[in-house]
């Protein structure tokens, strides 16, 4: 199994992934906190993961404005 490093995570657009490479392991930094990944992560797990959790912020974003008095911010 092919496992990369946190620096192979900025690919250039000659390393496109293809749909079979998103189960490929990928090595995540250690965080301050000692969280860690509750199973292997892959690139797909990447993804969604970031995706999900930045998706999170721009709700949080929406409720902080409504709760200052101005206009849905459409997220």
């Amino acid at each position: 199994m092919l496992i990369l490093s946190a620096e192979s995570l900025i690919l250039d657009r000659s390393d496109l992934l293809t749909a079979d490479q998103l189960n490929t392991v990928v090595q995540v930094p250690t965080f301050a906190n000692g969280w860690t990944p509750p199973f292997e992560s892959t690139w797909k797990w990447l993804f969604h993961h970031v995706y999900t959790h930045e998706a999170y912020h721009a709700g949080q974003n929406g409720v902080i404005a409504r709760l200052n008095g101005f206009p849905c911010s459409g997220f």
